[in-house]
């Protein structure tokens, strides 16, 4: 905040004040101007301490990001597990509409990934034909990028097809 503001709403206020003593101003415009002036100056004190908003352009495309996508990254799962051979593993997460699940998840053997409502999960572990909203199938590393179609549980499931083992990492966020 600039000093000399309010250094210089000082010095009229005080030269107003002379001005009322010697008789060259009326004590009610002296006072109308003096508050006139401590207002202003508080306003613009008030105005110049308030943190700005920096604009942050994307790496991207450039364009100017919004409020939201200067959110940190909230950790959704971090994880290492163990896959056995002709098993899979899931876990189930809470999603929002409006979210955007992002991440990466890597293996050390070829792993099918699935996100998967309740009803293509129930498929799924009983065997049937299932179909996935978004996924992959016999990779070893999936960027994810997944916005889900409603709010709901939704399942992620790592499925290990392979002979071996498959050790996973999991790290997701919204």
């Amino acid at each position: 905040m600039p000093k000399w503001i309010l250094g210089l709403a000082i010095v009229f206020v005080f030269l107003l004040i002379i001005l009322g003593f010697t008789n060259i101003l009326n004590w009610v415009v002296v006072g109308v101007l003096s508050t006139a002036t401590i207002g202003i100056v508080g306003w613009i004190i008030n105005y110049l301490s308030k943190p700005r908003e920096k604009t942050i352009l994307s790496e991207d495309t450039g364009k100017k990001l919004e409020r939201e996508q200067l959110k940190q990254p909230k950790i959704i799962l971090e994880e290492t597990c163990l896959v056995k051979s002709k098993d899979y593993v899931f876990y189930d997460l809470d999603l929002d509409a409006n979210e955007t699940v992002k991440g990466e998840i890597t293996s050390d053997e070829t792993i099918n990934i699935y996100f998967l409502t309740k009803y293509s999960f129930r498929s799924f572990e009983n065997g049937e034909q299932f179909s996935y909203e978004y996924g992959a199938e016999s990779v070893l590393k999936k960027k994810i990028d997944f916005k889900p179609s409603k709010t709901a549980t939704w399942y992620l499931v790592i499925e290990n097809e392979g002979k071996n083992k498959a050790t996973v990492n999991v790290n997701l966020f919204v």
